[in-house]
């Protein structure tokens, strides 16, 4: 499927829209109180002219009417009533933005973690254009604080031109509509530049990802050692910049324009303005207006000019609040580019072989096809190591066989039926894997473990087959033990990662009792005999299933019933290390290379 990145005005109106709606569900009351205080906070001002007119209008009559200084009294109630209301609404306002920011947040962030969830594959994370919705999208689940709070300022200052505009009647019906008319074309043109804004971002986006990537870096604790040893702070500085510059140029030039347009619409409305003014002083010199209302009025012209100043540059500022939510919109309507219509129950066990039948696969995005063309059987039962240069395909064998991706040509077959007949989920679950990209979740010793299972059994075997036991030992909390050294918890090296990693794999496979385990070259970090030992671990305890083990290290993979070299995307040599070495190929030449290499270390 190809996506259409570039947003159209229906796709923004209905991103819009949806993020309203969805703010409406997050909020709860806790918005409806929100939105009550600010309204109270709009109408304040209105309140207060209208009540300050009464009372100067009765002022000169209270010594001499009683009925005058009960009215006035009453007024100026009203008027500390008003007052005090709404510094009651200032004290109120922040808690009930902070709850509904937060709310909305999470509302957000789980629409995400859904969205992004119900895509089966991984082919959405190597396009770089969706990576950059996603991005967006996450950037606004973060922090949609601006969002509320254009809508909160959208809510205050609309209550305030709608109640500026009932004060200032007596000036005329006309005078109100005038006034509001000379604020639409700045509010179409804030709306048009805001989208035009958005596209830009969209169009650089890659810009202005690669200047938050630089910047980034400077916060990095790892990149900070690095940084002070070869002194590249001043590159990384410029770096940002650069990229920062050529993303947002276009946009600082819109800018520019906006300001223009700006200025000439000020003008304008300051001259109408005037003109009200002239004609408002013609009204209450002639008495066609009492001298209160006249007040009140003036004062409700000049809130209703600042406001509607304000009210007239919120579209834009909503659509750019908002342009988050068509990458939400966006990722929402992203179709799986897998075959995910499988509805078999796959064999809870491998009878025959894993074959793959003339397969051909190219990464998304990619132009060169990293398999070509390859035929590969994997016995049931017996284990294979992959062995082969970097970007030889070692690691996309093991991802066509988690169906993260699937074939552009070929099949792969289990005892003969193609995977991608198979549900999904439940061929996953005959899966135990460890990746070479392994997960450090931040969470407990535990936690680390038993995603592969929730079997207490299989977890605590997993721990002490991968050694981890000897860790867990070394920590009062034990078990328990955070893995988060920034709130307070541990920092471990890579090879204790790896060694959890394991635990996690093996985890999965005694607690599944999984017919297929693949590992992807999790032992890297390890120093070489620790990884042949344990590499002899999984051979032996996955003895039984189908096993396959990825390696650059062909000493440690020697006792694998077969091992295939790959070269060029494709099976150059198979069969057992004996047979290899006999054959006096890539394998043998290889070997010799990295026995020399342990013996001179040595």
């Amino acid at each position: 499927m190809e996506l259409r990145v570039f947003s159209t005005r229906s796709d923004e109106s209905v991103a819009f829209f949806s993020a309203l709606r969805l703010l409406f569900r997050a909020g709860g009351w806790h918005l409806g109180g929100y939105a009550l205080l600010l309204v109270l906070r709009g109408i304040t001002p209105a309140v207060t002219f209208v009540a300050l007119g009464w009372i100067i209008a009765d002022a000169p009559a209270v010594l001499a009417s009683q009925a005058a200084l009960w009215r006035t009294i009453g007024e100026t109630a009203l008027l500390c009533g008003v007052v005090l209301a709404s510094m009651a609404a200032d004290a109120c306002v922040s808690y009930f933005e902070q709850q509904t920011i937060m709310r909305f947040s999470t509302e957000l962030n789980i629409r995400l973690m859904r969205d992004l969830a119900r895509l089966p594959g991984l082919a959405h994370w190597q396009d770089a254009r969706e990576r950059d919705l996603v991005h967006r999208a996450q950037e606004g689940a973060q922090d949609p604080a601006q969002f509320v709070r254009v809508a909160s300022m959208l809510t205050i200052w609309g209550a305030m031109v709608l109640s500026s505009m009932v004060i200032v009647l007596p000036f005329g019906w006309w005078v109100p509509l005038l006034i509001i008319v000379t604020g639409i074309p700045a509010m179409v043109y804030s709306w048009r530049h805001a989208g035009v804004q958005n596209q830009v971002k969209l169009e650089d986006s890659p810009e202005l990802r690669h200047a938050d990537y630089s910047a980034s870096l400077a916060y990095d604790r790892e990149v900070a050692m690095e940084q002070r040893i070869y002194g590249f702070g001043s590159w990384l500085l410029g770096r940002q910049r650069d990229y920062w510059t050529r993303g947002m140029r276009r946009v600082l030039l819109g800018e520019r324009r906006e300001l223009v347009r700006g200025t000439l619409g000020l003008v304008l409305q300051l001259s109408i303005g005037a003109s009200v003014l002239i004609w408002a002083f013609h009204l209450v010199s002639s008495g066609q207006i009492a001298p209160e209302r006249f007040l009140s009025g003036v004062l409700g012209l000049t809130t209703l000019f600042e406001s509607l100043l304000v009210l007239q540059q919120l579209p834009g500022s909503i659509r750019k609040a908002s342009g988050f939510f068509t990458a939400f919109h966006h990722l929402s309507k992203l179709e799986p580019r897998l075959e995910i219509q499988g509805t078999l129950e796959p064999p809870i066990e491998l009878r025959s072989a894993i074959t793959f039948e003339h397969v051909t696969f190219t990464y998304p995005g990619g132009t060169t096809p990293t398999l070509r063309d390859l035929n590969l059987t994997i016995p049931a039962g017996q284990s294979l190591a992959l062995v082969g240069e970097n970007g030889a395909g070692k690691s996309t064998i093991i991802k066509l066989l988690c169906r993260f991706y699937d074939p552009d040509e070929g099949r792969i077959l289990w005892d003969g039926q193609d995977i991608r007949l198979f549900e999904l989920v439940l061929w996953r679950e005959r899966i135990a894997a460890v990746f070479q990209d392994f997960l450090r979740y931040p969470g407990t010793l535990a936690d680390n473990i038993a995603i592969g299972s929730s079997k207490h059994t299989a977890i605590e075997e997993a721990a002490e087959l991968a050694g981890v036991t000897s860790l867990i030992e070394k920590y009062p909390q034990g078990w328990q033990t955070l893995l988060v050294p920034d709130i307070g918890g541990v920092a471990l090296s890579g090879g204790q990662w790896q060694r959890l990693a394991l635990a996690r794999g093996l985890a999965g496979r005694l607690g599944r009792n999984a017919p297929l385990v693949l590992v992807d070259e999790p032992t890297a970090a390890l120093d070489i005999r620790m990884e042949a030992e344990l590499n002899r671990r999984w051979l032996t305890l996955t003895r039984g299933a189908t096993t396959i083990l990825v390696s650059h290290r062909l000493t440690t993979v020697r006792n694998a019933a077969q091992i295939a070299v790959l070269a060029d995307g494709h099976i150059v040599e198979q069969g057992t290390h004996e047979e290899l070495l006999m054959r006096d190929g890539l394998y043998a030449e290889w070997y010799q290379l990295q026995t020399q290499r342990v013996q001179d270390t040595e």
